[in-house]
């Protein structure tokens, strides 16, 4: 029986508490609609990172106030390529930084790996890079455009879009809405 100071190493049941915990069957994850942040988005992707959703399709953050440093981390796992197929970032606040770390981290994405981010505040710089990488992986497509969507226009500006989003997260918490 091997014990912790053999040449054969440390105990079979030592070496199980070191595997980490897989989840094979988890293929679409939402938190979309909460208060994470980008601090719960970081501490998430250190968990992808470890392997623990090797069979991670989509991915959604949705409405959640994840900002340039969540959408960093984001971007450092998607280019390990979780998830696989879609990673869903609507009204995130992501802005220009965050927007050019998603679109550098796409090539390396999966290879049918798409990443929507309407109604954050990326701006114009943002909207072309993460627009170009799209093109770039996928060919130009109309639901680019849809991808990368501001409305900035009255009444539908960014503080408007946090707003209803900060709204559509007390409905949805409380139970009143059904979907």
């Amino acid at each position: 029986m091997a014990s912790m100071g053999d040449a054969s190493g440390p105990m079979p049941a030592i070496q199980d508490m070191r595997a980490p915990r897989v989840c094979y069957h988890l293929k679409n994850l939402s938190i979309a609609v909460n208060r994470y942040g980008a601090r719960g988005v970081v501490a998430l992707c250190d968990v992808f990172r470890r392997g623990v959703a090797p069979t991670l399709h989509l991915l959604n953050v949705s409405w959640t106030p994840i900002g340039d440093n969540g959408a960093a981390a984001l971007a450092t796992t998607l280019a390990m390529g979780k998830p696989s197929r879609s990673l869903d970032v609507w009204g995130c606040d992501v802005g220009a930084d965050g927007a050019m770390a998603l679109a550098a981290a796409l090539p390396a994405a999966g290879q049918r790996c798409h990443v929507n981010a309407p109604f954050n505040r990326m701006g114009l710089a943002g909207q072309a890079a993460l627009l170009e990488a799209l093109e770039a992986k996928h060919g130009p497509q109309l639901g680019h455009g849809f991808a990368v969507l501001q409305v900035t226009l009255l009444p539908w500006s960014t503080p408007l879009v946090r707003a209803l989003g900060r709204g559509f997260r007390r409905v949805f918490e409380s139970g009143r809405m059904r979907v």
